[in-house]
């Protein structure tokens, strides 16, 4: 089977009487940059950059239909050669490309978005004939050469700083090098209500290898991102930075369930150990767990450093298979967030531990996605955190010490702002789970909310080197950067977490105050015109807050018909508060704050903002 990204270049080489310019697949010149797509690589003077496949396939498309737009649907079907990839594969493939070439999606000079419709190259196409290309080959080798120093210098500073870090933990660096990735699970057949059985199986497995001593295991955020059947497992690797993969399938038929597992080493490419397993469905939960110990056992016979994994109570298997396969679905929803999510959910957990009433883990995600709903819907705060509460408390008196337990204690104590207490319990469950992403971002959304920046800030880098691939970890570096008054660079990782996935309606108020900041008021207006529809709410007193962000004489006016859009109950509080600061109605802002019981960590983030 071709490489889906290599097909693309393959095709163009071999077909010299097509549209696809095979001289354009022998090499062309973009601005300064030499681009080799026969190479995968992109060479300027000294510097040589190595592309993954796909995003070569790529940049290879874009500049045989130059100078015109081509949609995401072409480049889909002719990079990947008609196969179904989701829009995230494509996103990622240009955020390659952009940081190969240097290029700035806020202020392009190579690839510019089209927004809702594709992408398209900006510099001109020059065509190097084949001679040229010969002549450039010896060059490129030399390039090529220090980029493969670039690399080692590279490797050589990682390999120094997991040491430094680790250091004093009992972790060599031959433990740190084991970098485990557990692909999404395909679903093989028609039935795509099963889904939640693949995805279940993935996340189920990753959680229990993620337990073993000494093995790092990459985020489920990144990981959720590429699939099992893709066939440029190198490339995956390596955006990864993962040594290892697992990969496997997952088929159901009435009642039974085969699933394929494969262990390789992604250095080599060789298969390390492989099973097939036929089970009925009564049987998932058992099953799992023989799989996530067949591996362990894998890496420890070929690399002596993975232990065993930590014991704990709340890896008891649930006493019935129809509470674990509701639990199951409600992991798949939770991951999905949104407020439809959340709430599909809370139910599935909700039949989970009816179901099976000592099942403690499905207790423990109950009441993690409870926290969540409370933080996203404020009017149901005080119902969906009492659940919470009742759920943790079914835990707490068997696990109370469970870095499970403490994580989603975090959770919930940061929504109650009881700062104290999560900071505490923060601390506890990273100590056990120091790769786990989301606990990172929450807890530097408390540090950012006490004034805590500099700390806020390394969080949220860890989070996001664990996890390069999260629009969150992204977005919240953008937040960070907002309130340290560096424009630029909130605006670069804002495009990120935007190329990465970012849901649009997502996170409204860090791109409308960029857009205040930078001036681009038209664009703001239409920002916010966006969010009142999604809301359902009143857009009449947009036009007037937008007129006094320019002209201050005009904020009492526009104060009055924010004030008023707010009492109608047509103004979400949060927008509110942000919209009377920018137009500087100060006494009705203070008044705003001075009504509330409490601020959420969002608005308190704001109070530190320099407006």
């Amino acid at each position: 089977m071709e490489k889906s990204g290599t097909s693309h270049i393959a095709r163009a080489l071999r077909a010299p009487g097509s549209t696809s310019d095979p001289s354009l697949a022998r090499g062309f010149r973009i601005r300064d940059w030499q681009v080799r797509p026969d190479r995968c690589q992109l060479e300027r003077g000294q510097t040589s950059v190595a592309l993954e496949p796909k995003a070569m396939g790529v940049l290879l498309c874009l500049a045989q239909h130059a100078p015109g737009v081509v949609t995401r649907e072409q480049l889909i079907d002719q990079v990947w050669n008609g196969r179904v990839v989701s829009d995230e594969v494509l996103s990622r493939a240009i955020s390659l490309l952009r940081g190969g070439l240097g290029d700035d999606p806020q202020d392009p000079r190579f690839i510019r978005t089209i927004a809702r419709v594709g992408y398209e190259l900006i510099p001109p196409v020059e065509r190097i004939e084949p001679e040229t290309a010969a002549r450039t080959a010896a060059p490129g080798r030399r390039a090529l050469a220090a980029g493969a120093m670039a690399a080692a210098v590279a490797l050589a500073a990682a390999a120094w700083w997991w040491t430094a870090r680790d250091a004093g933990s009992g972790d060599g660096p031959a433990a740190q090098a084991l970098r485990l990735a557990v692909l999404p699970f395909d679903l093989l057949g028609s039935q795509s209500d099963q889904r939640y059985l693949a995805d279940g199986l993935t996340e189920e497995l990753t959680v229990s290898l993620a337990r073993v001593e000494g093995l790092r295991v990459v985020a489920r955020n990144s990981s959720l991102r590429f699939r099992s059947s893709d066939p440029d497992m190198e490339g995956i690797a390596r955006a990864l930075q993962a040594s290892h993969l697992v990969t496997g399938s997952v088929r159901t038929d009435g009642r039974n369930l085969r699933v394929s597992v494969h262990l390789s080493d992604s250095a080599t490419g060789t298969e390390m150990w492989a099973e097939v397993y036929d089970r009925g469905l009564d049987d998932l939960f058992g099953m799992q767990s023989e799989i996530a110990g067949a591996v362990t056992q894998a890496l420890r016979r070929r690399l002596p450093v993975a232990g065993e994994a930590t014991a704990t109570r709340l890896a008891r298997a649930p006493a019935n298979a129809d509470a674990y396969r509701r639990f199951l679905q409600g992991r798949q929803q939770l991951a999905r967030r949104g407020e439809g999510g959340l709430r599909a959910a809370v139910a599935h957990f909700e039949a989970a531990v009816t179901s099976d009433p000592a099942f403690l883990r499905a207790h423990l995600a109950l009441a993690y996605a409870c926290s969540l709903l409370a933080e996203m819907i404020p009017a149901e705060a005080q119902a969906a955190l009492a659940r919470a509460e009742r759920a943790l408390a079914e835990v707490s008196h068997e696990a109370a010490d469970s870095p499970e337990v403490q994580a989603a204690r975090a959770a919930l104590e940061l929504e109650r702002n009881r700062w104290a207490e999560a900071d505490q319990a923060f601390r506890a469950a990273l100590a056990a789970s120091p790769d786990e992403t989301e606990l990172r971002l929450l807890y530097s959304q408390l540090l950012g909310a006490t004034g805590q920046r500099d700390a806020a800030l390394a969080e949220a880098r860890l989070a996001a080197e664990n996890d390069p691939l999260s629009p969150a970890a992204a977005l919240r570096m953008a937040v960070l950067m907002l309130w340290a008054d560096d424009d630029d660079t909130a605006a670069k990782h804002l495009a990120a977490a935007r190329e990465l996935g970012l849901a649009a309606g997502a996170a409204p108020e860090v791109s409308m105050l960029l857009l205040v900041r930078q001036g681009r008021f038209g664009e703001l207006r239409q920002a916010l015109q966006e969010v009142q529809r999604r809301r359902r709410q009143a857009e009449d007193w947009i036009p007037l807050a937008v007129a006094a962000m320019q002209d201050p004489a005009r904020g009492r006016e526009a104060g009055s018909a924010i004030a008023a859009a707010a009492a109608a109950g047509q103004l979400e509080e949060l927008l509110q508060l942000g919209a009377l600061v920018l137009v500087r109605d100060d006494e009705r802002a203070l008044a705003l704050l001075q009504s509330r019981r409490t601020l959420r960590t969002k608005e308190l983030e704001f109070l530190l903002s320099r407006e």
